[in-house]
């Protein structure tokens, strides 16, 4: 598990976990995370950013039991096997569709009332005109509609898909795979002769540990080359007093 600090650009290594090659990846980040929760017991886990492997109801259900927000892309695989059965038209990313076929607005997340809320796209100037209009609703506000994670937690994501936000989140995925190439390549750990899970632990351990210090040096803004070169000058200047 892995968590992405804005301000430093970095990727921090938070908790590892060694696990057989044929164990599924949606069910090993599960585990990760409980115990994770569990070992941090003052962190607050905001959201969980996996790919479509956990893509699955049930992974849905228990993020939103513990008030994580779920990014994830939808599997494939799973196209079709939706829980809501609705009157209002739904698209493949749980957008609700208005009257003349466009996808809604989406106007922020009520967490008071667990719900997200959608505004038409004439009324919040997304198209320039519709011919729905005095079908649709007589107020300037335009029509407004609700949807909530309960109705199906894959569709009713708290951030909606394909918005904004959930594009720039989806982006940071990447950072366990900057993880595992700094692991395996950068500390040539795919190249060692290392046999046995407790050896590779230790190992990992070690190289994590160097990452955190990494991004420690960048914070500090430590420069090795500047702090070497001022220890020379000083060592000169001693040596030509005590001359």
């Amino acid at each position: 598990m892995v968590t992405y600090n804005e301000e430093l650009k970095s990727d921090i290594p938070i908790y590892l976990r060694l696990v057989e090659a044929p164990r599924y990846d949606g069910v090993t980040a599960i585990v990760a995370l409980s115990e994770a929760r569990a070992l941090y017991p003052d962190f607050v886990f905001d959201k969980f950013i996996g790919d479509c492997a956990h893509d699955n109801h049930p992974t849905y259900h228990l993020l939103n039991k513990w008030n994580i927000k779920p990014i994830i892309p939808l599997n494939k695989k799973n196209k079709g096997k939706s829980q809501y059965q609705g009157t209002v038209k739904i698209n493949e990313n749980g957008i609700p569709v208005c009257m003349a076929g466009l996808p809604m607005v989406y106007n922020g997340f009520m967490k008071d009332r667990n719900r997200i809320k959608w505004r038409c796209p004439f009324a919040t100037g997304k198209v320039d005109s519709c011919n729905c209009k005095d079908k649709c609703s007589s107020s300037d506000y335009g029509r407004t509609i609700y949807t909530k994670p309960s109705f199906d937690p894959r569709l009713f994501t708290a951030i909606p898909r394909g918005s904004d936000e959930w594009k720039e989140e989806m982006r940071k995925r990447t950072s366990s795979e900057r993880v595992n190439k700094r692991l395996l390549n950068d500390y040539e750990l795919e190249l060692s002769k290392t046999r046995g899970k407790k050896r590779w632990s230790f190992w990992i351990m070690i190289h994590s540990i160097n990452i955190h210090l990494d991004a420690r040096l960048k914070k500090s803004k430590f420069n090795f080359i500047s702090s070497f070169l001022i220890f020379i000058a000083k060592s000169l200047l001693f040596f030509v007093f005590n001359f």
